[in-house]
């Protein structure tokens, strides 16, 4: 495509450093350009240069005297393809920024492999890092038994979420993995003869790629989300937290022998299957299903390592003694599975240990003769091959296969991750109400008592780490817990033994999204606290309490400086009304990928979090899109682990020093305030108040549009009288839209009005901006995420999608407000960072951007053409025609920006 003739590269470092990206970018973009002669004539690949030279040359001079000219050009040649010219140029663009992103990925793996040799040779160890984290703490003194106290309590939990922000679908994502395999290959010295076989496989994955649709053709359903975060759980993270276990255990040798973390210090939670919040798709049978989708994959990933493992161990009686409990093991093994036995012992003679783990194998059938009960089965027959191994000369041994297939049944048992319950907190009302009302529920309450009697079969079934907690959307008050209570009770997950006590295996947990919900949150907390019947099932549950705070929701209601403030002060005040009641809190992070949804480095924002909140305890949202750049690739995977349970430690070491407590000071706090609340009025002014904002947002983003892909089981808005309102919008189409139009308006407007205000009225006030930057990491957090959103938006884009309004002075109006307030942000960013250019402390994004956009503005382009027509068109074949290659656009720009929702 343009490999040959573009020796661009996505990431702008410095050449002999990324010259080998550079060379798989020509080479993919070669071999692209191939495919697209063959599946599409020459033609296709002319128009394709054409656009894509026109709008590099309009990016280098965009107001110079030829680019009224070029964007004529431009809008010429869109508006003179035909359908099947469109969807060619779309689909050309769009398979290129697949195949950038997987060389990308791939690059990234490389880097670090290069990096660490490249500090290993000098002693140093990867920022942000275990290695790091562990060799500061032991140069700053910290003594052995406090690092020991901090990781005895540590519980980190990523839940992946079924929130539809992946718009890719999985047989593509399988393509681009096919990509970093060939592209590893060709890395390696290798015959002429090897060498053509890796690029004809590239060949054909790239072909694959353009014959195959990038559009599901229907809705997937709750249970195919299901199955997607399974494949992530099965085959990324849970090999990558152990390998994360297995470095952290390394540098815990390496630092402070005699320190040791427990096996379930990182565990996943999954809300795929259980979130019913506004999805009717999602019922109380998915419980079940899904839970057993999730054992059927636990139980098939250690077979196949019981089996490796057996292979491994070769050890012959004749060579090396067993010990009596080993022996005794394998005679009960024997006496429970006659079918078995004589097969085991015919095909292993003489080799005790692959005839044990010849039985471990045939016990996790779930259809054999004698299936394990609990995970707590298998781990003592481990156990028993450990103790055997050890007492005859194989420590060795033991402490890597089978230390490895130990920690996995202890951290992930046979469920591999917890399975959450999500429901609107009206709606448990109403089934509460009518449990007590002592009639036979019927519609929505119906579904949420059978709901809770599928958790409570659930739990019995799997056991009590595979479900038990139950989340309450759009908490407002005190009684939104305890109608779940109620139905928890009516369920039996709540009870009272014989002796008075109460048992439960419930967790309720408390979601707070909006700007006053977050306010109102911890005199909520100190009622329910204060509630005797609640107040009895946080102490039937450990005295422990997990909060849920909402980041996207409260940015759609209060704007991105406003949200992250409050969350921030709400944080704080909600884990000191848990401190009081003697409530060990865990915070539940509801994060999501883009700025205006919380997104940033995790490292940073639990770095940056409010001290003594954390205590070693954290959940945290991984949605959509994340699973995939996150964790795509497994040194990727283990990377972005490392590093999070890194930032805990560090963090909940300096929450037990009091550190950072003396360094931030009382006027940053009023700084914060008064530029949030100013921030908070602008971007209200401008969503909620401005009768022009919904006809200016409907007409200039694709965000009607967007509930035509099938991207996730869940509608796109929750129930309204069908007028768009702000209100009804779910947050993930709301930032999809406004990053579609590069608008990205929910990551930064407000902050340019607020800290002109703020400069404006205190003559110290840029000083102190500039101190906080430099010394408080939750204001460093939110400036660079409002940087980098603020690089990505791109006005002159968003001018064009104004071009959709009707009304010509509601537009100019509309993106005139718009435009002064980015220039704003801009200014106030660059003066607070102290840079002259946007992007300018990030180079590589910043030189990313700028090489991408030439390939993504023609996709704008058509997108615009198509929104137009689509809107124009009342006859419904016509209308069908233009949805698939708008939607094609959709998906392309995605790629091209790397971001959705």
């Amino acid at each position: 495509m343009t490999g040959p003739r573009d020796r661009h590269t996505p990431l702008g470092r410095s050449r002999e450093r990324d010259e080998p990206l550079r060379r798989d970018v020509r080479l993919l973009g070669d071999l692209l350009g191939r495919v697209l002669v063959e599946q599409g004539g020459e033609g296709l690949l002319e128009v394709e240069e054409r656009l894509r030279l026109l709008n590099r040359e309009l990016r280098a001079d965009p107001g110079g005297p030829e680019a009224a000219a070029r964007e004529r050009e431009v809008e010429r040649i869109v508006g003179g393809l035909d359908r099947e010219g469109l969807v060619g140029v779309i689909r050309a663009f769009s398979i290129y920024f697949q195949l950038v992103n997987a060389a990308e990925q791939h690059h990234r793996v490389r880097r670090r492999r290069q990096r660490d040799a490249e500090r290993a040779a000098e002693g140093r160890a990867q920022p942000e890092s275990l290695a790091a984290a562990l060799a500061a703490l032991r140069a700053r003194g910290v003594p052995a038994e406090r690092v020991q106290a901090a990781l005895d309590r540590m519980r980190i939990e990523l839940v992946a979420t079924a929130h539809p922000t992946e718009i890719a679908r999985h047989n593509v994502l399988e393509k681009h993995l096919m990509v970093d395999a060939c592209l590893d290959e060709l890395e390696s010295p290798r015959s002429p003869r090897e060498h053509r076989e890796a690029v004809e496989r590239l060949l054909e994955a790239i072909t694959v790629l353009w014959q195959t649709d990038a559009l599901r053709t229907s809705r997937p359903e709750a249970i195919d989300e299901v199955r997607r975060v399974v494949f992530f759980l099965e085959h990324m993270l849970v090999d990558a937290a152990g390998a994360v276990h297995e470095e952290l255990g390394r540098v815990l040798d390496e630092h402070y022998p005699g320190v040791a973390a427990h096996e379930d210090i990182l565990t996943f939670g999954s809300w795929a299957g259980g979130d019913q919040d506004g999805n009717p798709n999602c019922t109380p049978d998915l419980i079940p299903r899904a839970l057993g989708r999730h054992r059927t994959a636990a139980l098939r990933s250690l077979r196949e390592r019981v089996r490796a493992l057996a292979a491994e161990l070769s050890l012959s009686e004749r060579m090396v003694g067993v010990s009596d409990a080993l022996r005794a093991s394998l005679a009960a093994d024997e006496a429970r599975m006659p079918r078995a036995a004589p097969v085991v012992a015919a095909r292993n003679p003489g080799e005790p240990y692959r005839r044990k783990l010849s039985f471990v194998w045939e016990r996790l059938d779930p259809g054999g003769e004698a299936p394990y009960a609990s995970p707590d089965e298998m781990i003592a027959d481990l156990d028993v091959i450990r103790a055997s191994l050890e007492e005859h000369r194989g420590e060795r041994i033991a402490r890597r296969g089978l230390a490895r297939l130990h920690r996995r049944v202890r951290s992930f048992g046979f469920h591999l991750a917890r399975l959450d319950v999500r429901q609107h907190s009206s709606i448990l009302r109403e089934a509460a109400a009518a449990v007590a009302g002592g009639g036979a529920p019927e519609g929505r309450a119906a579904e949420v008592v059978e709901t809770f009697r599928r958790l409570r079969e659930a739990i019995d079934e799997h056991g009590p780490e595979a479900a038990g907690t139950v989340i309450v959307s759009f908490t407002h008050e005190a009684g939104d817990l305890l109608a779940p209570l109620a139905l928890a009770r009516h369920a039996g997950l709540v009870r009272d033994d014989g002796d008075g006590a109460l048992r439960s295996d419930v967790d309720l947990v408390p979601l707070f999204e909006t700007i006053d919900d977050l306010r109102r949150a911890p005199e909520m907390m100190r009622t329910l606290l204060g509630t005797p019947a609640y107040r009895r099932n946080v102490e039937a549950r450990g005295d422990r309490q997990t909060v849920m705070v909402g980041y996207s929701d409260s940015n759609k209601d209060g704007g991105y400086l406003a949200s992250n403030w409050e969350l921030f002060l709400a944080q704080q005040r909600i884990a000191d009304a848990c401190r009081l009641d003697g409530v060990h809190l865990t915070l539940f992070h509801g994060r999501g990928g883009s700025a205006g949804r919380g997104g940033a480095s995790t490292y940073g924002a639990v770095k940056g979090g409010p001290l003594g909140t954390l205590d070693g305890r954290i959940r945290i949202t991984e949605q959509g899109e994340n699973l995939s750049s996150k964790y795509g690739l497994p040194p990727i995977a283990e990377r972005n682990l490392d590093s999070v349970v890194a930032a805990v430690l560090e963090r909940t070491l300096e929450e037990d020093e009091a550190r950072g407590f003396s360094e931030r000071k009382p006027v940053w706090d009023e700084a914060a305030a008064e530029l949030a609340a100013a921030s908070m009025a602008a971007y209200r002014g401008l969503v909620y108040e401005d009768p022009g904002f919904i006809p200016y947002f409907t007409q200039a983003s694709p965000i009607e549009e967007l509930g035509l892909l099938n991207i996730g089981s869940r509608p796109a808005r929750r129930a309204g009288d069908g007028a768009l309102r702000v209100e009804d919008l779910r947050a993930i189409p709301w930032v999809f839209a406004w990053t579609q139009n590069r608008h990205l308006l929910p990551s930064w407007y407000g902050v340019g009005t607020a800290l002109r205000a703020f400069t404006g009225r205190y003559r110290g006030a840029a000083g102190v901006l500039r101190e906080m930057y430099a010394g408080w990491p939750w204001w460093r957090v939110v400036v660079d995420t409002c940087h980098m959103a603020v690089g990505k938006a791109d006005m002159r884009v968003a001018g064009l999608y104004a071009g959709l309004v009707g009304d010509d002075a509601l537009r100019e109006r509309m993106l005139g407000t718009v435009t002064d307030e980015y220039r704003r942000t801009t200014e106030g960013l660059l003066a607070v960072v102290g840079r002259e250019r946007l992007l300018d402390d990030v180079p590589w994004l910043q030189s990313s951007i700028r090489l991408r956009n030439p390939y993504v503005d023609p996709l704008h382009a058509i997108q615009i053409r198509l929104l137009r027509e689509l809107r124009a068109e009342r006859d419904p074949a016509r209308r069908a025609e233009l949805e698939h290659p708008l939607l094609l656009t959709v998906s392309g720009i995605a790629a091209g920006l790397r971001n959705t929702g």
